[in-house]
């Protein structure tokens, strides 16, 4: 079965990979594995060696956002694994930065105004 092909779009919309994009979700927390989002939730290939025969290893739980990244870097020609990885670890990087830039502000805002805003 080729990506993209009649039978990959049936298999998308089969019982069994909506079993195993279920089992995923319910081992991971049901949120995106890369941003945390509990929302727009899609089951999403890390590779399609066994496109068809899948295991649950090979899919990520991903919000319609990050899919959409991941989708993006592949059709600019990106391999499928690493655009996967790509995008976690920037957005857990961004995340993380973000968080930091929140502390800082609040810690600056509480010094400025003598409490927690």
């Amino acid at each position: 079965m080729k990506y993209g092909s009649p039978e990959h779009h049936a298999h998308i919309r089969s019982a069994r990979w909506r079993w195993l994009v279920e089992e995923r979700k319910s081992k991971v927390g049901h949120k995106c594995e890369v941003c945390g989002f509990r929302k727009y939730l899609q089951g999403h290939h890390v590779t399609y060696e066994r496109l068809g025969c899948e295991r649950i290893g090979d899919i990520r739980i991903v919000c319609r956002a990050c899919h959409w990244r991941i989708t993006q870097l592949h059709r600019s020609g990106w391999p499928i694994p690493k655009a996967t990885r790509y995008v976690i670890r920037t957005t857990k990087r961004r995340i993380k930065w973000k968080r930091r830039w929140q502390r800082i502000k609040r810690r600056q805002l509480r010094t400025l105004f003598g409490s927690n805003p």
